[in-house]
């Protein structure tokens, strides 16, 4: 019998680093597929934020809409809820302890809330952005028996009972949402 050498040999070593090789790369697989996946749920809860941030605005300011007549910056006077004209999707007087004329606008792809400090004759203030990369609205209104395309009113102080609006995003599907204007009745 022959002895054997301490060490290993040239196979050995070559089947350790291929072993070796093959588990590094499944780490790094691993790990960039973790990274995308992370941020791939960044976006998703960033977008689900968002979207639940505008509905708890609306909710809350569509909640306190009160049936009044104001005017605007000239003197002129304005219905209790407007809707549908121009790039105003709606417009309302929010009541509360320092009412204010609320319009929500689709400008240049971005919803936007604008607000005047009181109710008559002010001018609206700085715009907020709701919401960005909206394509399309569509807006319907709930009267006392049915749903609506168009809000009309025979009176200047009748806001809906309800609203619906579904947002068109890009690269996103469409979202509905419904709120309840004034107290609903």
């Amino acid at each position: 019998m022959t002895a054997r050498a301490n060490g290993f040999t040239l196979v050995e070593v070559v089947v350790a680093l291929f072993i070796f090789a093959m588990l590094a790369t499944a780490g790094v697989s691993l790990l960039s597929f973790t990274v995308k996946a992370q941020s791939a749920t960044a976006r998703v809860l960033s977008d689900v934020s968002d979207e639940r941030r505008l509905s708890a605005l609306l909710i809350n300011d569509l909640g306190q809409a009160v049936p009044r007549v104001s005017r605007d910056e000239v003197g002129r006077p304005r219905p209790a809820f407007q809707a549908n004209q121009g790039d105003l999707l709606f417009a309302f007087v929010r009541g509360g302890a320092k009412p204010q004329h609320v319009e929500i606008r689709l400008d240049k792809g971005s919803l936007v809330r604008m607000a005047t400090p009181f109710v008559d004759g002010a001018t609206v203030g700085k715009a907020l952005v709701l919401e960005t990369g909206v394509e399309r609205t569509k807006l319907r209104f709930r009267n006392k028996s049915d749903w609506q395309d168009d809000w009309s009113s025979e009176r200047t102080d009748a806001i809906p009972r309800a609203l619906e609006l579904t947002l068109v995003r890009q690269g996103a599907a469409p979202i509905t949402r419904m709120f309840l204007v004034g107290t609903g009745e």
